[in-house]
């Protein structure tokens, strides 16, 4: 059997359209809408995928899966997570931020990761209106 592996004309912007990651399990492949991939994370030398109804573990680095995804609807948030932005519920800023996924899991997002995920989901980081007194 011949073994299987992801053309690089798929890593062109023009095929984004597919909207299918491709997910290696032994001999064949899982392709997985990018609507149903909540986020990604780093664990040791593989990567958990967790869809909306099932967590793949990949002997593949996050880094693999970086490349693969496409910009406007990913972001890696922090050393170890990518997540999808139309999967985050909540964005927490006080301290350090973290970020709430409609799942529930919170993550946190790293210093230099803050602005970017601000631009991308459209908001503009300005201090909060202060309360009035009474």
């Amino acid at each position: 059997m011949k073994k299987l592996s992801i053309a690089p004309t798929f890593l062109s912007p023009e095929n984004y359209m597919i909207a299918k990651l491709p997910i290696a399990i032994d001999n064949h492949y899982v392709l997985q809408p990018l609507t149903r991939i909540i986020r990604l994370e780093a664990d040791t030398y593989c990567t958990k995928i967790v869809t909306t109804d099932k967590t793949y573990v990949i002997a593949k680095n996050l880094g693999h899966y970086e490349k693969l995804l496409p910009e406007h609807s990913f972001l890696r948030v922090h050393n170890k997570h990518i997540v999808n932005l139309n999967f985050i519920h909540i964005i927490n800023c006080k301290g350090h931020w973290c970020v709430e996924l409609v799942d529930k899991t919170v993550l946190q997002v790293s210093d230099k990761k803050q602005q970017l995920l601000l631009q991308k989901l459209g908001i503009k980081n300005e201090p909060l209106a202060a309360k009035a007194q009474p």
